[in-house]
Protein backbone atom coordinates (compact mmCIF):
# COMPACT_ATOMS: atom_id res chain seq x y z
CA UNK A 1 0.00 0.00 0.00
CA UNK A 2 1.36 3.76 -0.96
CA UNK A 3 -0.49 6.79 0.09
CA UNK A 4 -2.22 6.58 -3.29
CA UNK A 5 -3.02 3.15 -3.57
CA UNK A 6 -2.33 -0.85 -3.93
CA UNK A 7 0.32 -2.24 -5.30
CA UNK A 8 0.07 -6.05 -5.76
CA UNK A 9 2.63 -8.62 -7.13
CA UNK A 10 2.79 -9.28 -10.92
CA UNK A 11 -0.27 -11.97 -11.91
CA UNK A 12 -1.06 -12.63 -7.88
CA UNK A 13 -5.01 -12.75 -8.81
CA UNK A 14 -6.31 -13.52 -5.39
CA UNK A 15 -4.20 -10.22 -4.01
CA UNK A 16 -5.44 -8.25 -6.64
CA UNK A 17 -8.74 -9.42 -6.20
CA UNK A 18 -9.04 -8.72 -2.56
CA UNK A 19 -7.28 -5.03 -3.48
CA UNK A 20 -10.08 -4.38 -5.51
CA UNK A 21 -12.62 -5.51 -2.60
CA UNK A 22 -11.25 -3.22 -0.33
CA UNK A 23 -11.16 -0.23 -2.42
CA UNK A 24 -14.75 -0.95 -3.72
CA UNK A 25 -15.89 -1.66 0.37
CA UNK A 26 -13.79 1.83 1.43
CA UNK A 27 -14.91 5.23 -0.05
CA UNK A 28 -12.83 7.07 3.00
CA UNK A 29 -10.01 5.15 1.70
CA UNK A 30 -10.91 5.55 -2.79
CA UNK A 31 -11.16 9.04 -1.34
CA UNK A 32 -8.03 9.45 0.98
CA UNK A 33 -6.08 7.46 -1.95
CA UNK A 34 -8.05 9.83 -4.87
CA UNK A 35 -6.96 13.13 -3.24
CA UNK A 36 -2.72 12.48 -2.41
CA UNK A 37 -2.79 10.74 -6.27
CA UNK A 38 -3.62 14.16 -7.29
CA UNK A 39 -1.74 16.24 -5.06
CA UNK A 40 1.63 13.98 -6.18
CA UNK A 41 0.65 14.30 -10.04
CA UNK A 42 0.24 17.97 -9.27
CA UNK A 43 3.82 18.48 -7.32
CA UNK A 44 5.36 16.03 -9.66
CA UNK A 45 4.23 16.00 -13.07
CA UNK A 46 3.27 19.55 -14.17
CA UNK A 47 4.23 20.48 -18.08
CA UNK A 48 6.94 22.74 -16.33
CA UNK A 49 8.39 20.37 -14.37
CA UNK A 50 8.42 17.92 -17.14
CA UNK A 51 9.80 19.54 -19.50
CA UNK A 52 12.54 20.88 -17.27
CA UNK A 53 13.51 16.80 -16.36
CA UNK A 54 13.91 16.68 -20.33
CA UNK A 55 15.83 19.70 -20.66
CA UNK A 56 18.13 18.16 -17.75
CA UNK A 57 18.44 15.29 -19.59
CA UNK A 58 19.52 16.32 -23.06
CA UNK A 59 21.97 18.29 -21.06
CA UNK A 60 23.18 15.39 -19.51
CA UNK A 61 23.37 13.75 -22.51
CA UNK A 62 25.11 16.54 -24.68
CA UNK A 63 27.84 16.61 -22.24
CA UNK A 64 28.04 12.64 -22.31
CA UNK A 65 28.51 13.18 -25.97
CA UNK A 66 31.03 15.98 -26.05
CA UNK A 67 33.21 14.58 -23.06
CA UNK A 68 33.41 10.89 -25.73
CA UNK A 69 34.17 13.18 -28.57
CA UNK A 70 37.48 14.80 -26.38
CA UNK A 71 38.98 11.53 -25.45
Amino acid sequence: VTDSGVLVKYKNVEQLASSIHVMLSDERKRKEFGNNGRRRIEESFTEEIVVERIVNMYQQLLQVKKAEASI
